[in-house]
């Protein structure tokens, strides 16, 4: 869904599906500077994906996951993809993973951005997500970080959370 105020500067885009109960929704603001207004949501495709991996599929709910391709004012393509990850980081990797998958099946060119919330830490417990996992995971996916690719330094250095919560957890 799109909502758009011509006084801001921004179109607002969210998924069909969001979640009412625990009220954690992933969105984007596109800048109508740079970007032109008119999105496709392609969530439900990863959705379908994740939800048929193993058992169970991949825990996610509705509102976690936003996937959307767009154009810039200059033609050139995007997938943008917005996650909030679940708090052990188990649905990390099978969303990046559904996420460059579909990206490399795209057909032309397109830039992907994907901001999220991976919940890795450092020296992680059994059940829990390590960052040096998730950088070795990303990097042999193609991708990187704006944070870097070190997961030494990464582990030291790039602490962005204590369990303080605020209403909206911008995802870099």
């Amino acid at each position: 869904a799109v909502l758009a105020h011509p006084q801001n500067g921004f179109t607002c885009v969210f998924p069909e599906r969001l979640d009412g109960k625990r009220d954690q929704n992933s969105m984007l603001l596109l800048s109508r500077r740079v970007f032109n207004p008119a999105t496709v949501e392609v969530t439900e495709h990863m959705l379908k994906s994740l939800r048929g991996q193993g058992k169970g599929g991949t825990p996610i709910n509705d509102g976690d996951l936003l996937c959307i391709t767009c154009a810039d004012l200059q033609g050139t393509s995007y997938l943008l993809a917005s996650f909030h990850g679940d708090t052990n980081g188990q649905a990390t990797l099978p969303v990046m993973h559904t996420l460059t998958e579909y990206w490399t099946s795209l057909e032309g060119v397109h830039r992907l951005v994907f901001g999220l919330d991976a919940n890795v830490y450092s020296g992680a417990a059994n059940g829990y997500l390590d960052v040096s996992d998730f950088v070795a995971a990303y990097r042999s996916a193609g991708l990187t970080s704006c944070c870097g690719d070190d997961h030494q330094a990464l582990s030291t250095n790039a602490k962005t959370t204590f369990n303080a919560r605020t209403y909206l957890q911008p995802q870099l």
